[in-house]
């Protein structure tokens, strides 16, 4: 009997050390290079892509509107800040 409640706990172990690796991200992208540290997103933040993709407006615009919803920070969109997002195709 005792070795149902030790298999629950690594059972949640498992999953718990498993989630911390994953990343979830609609759509999947590509690549995906995950590097140390963190990226804080604050009012010296601004989302970055290049005019001529003019399909990433739209997703620029989405993303500034959400953020700030959330945040309450209004991120620019292609205004040069210290810190950017850059969305590429």
């Amino acid at each position: 009997m005792k070795k149902f409640p030790l298999a629950i706990i690594m059972a949640i172990i498992t999953a718990v050390s498993f989630a911390q690796t994953t990343t979830s991200i609609i759509p999947r992208p590509v690549s995906l290079k995950m590097g140390e540290g963190i990226f804080k997103i604050d009012r010296n933040t601004s989302i970055q892509y290049d005019p001529a993709q003019k399909t990433l407006r739209n997703a620029a615009d989405f993303m500034a509107a959400h953020i700030s919803q959330v945040s309450a920070y209004n991120l620019p969109v292609n205004g040069k800040k210290a810190n950017d997002i850059t969305l590429k195709l």
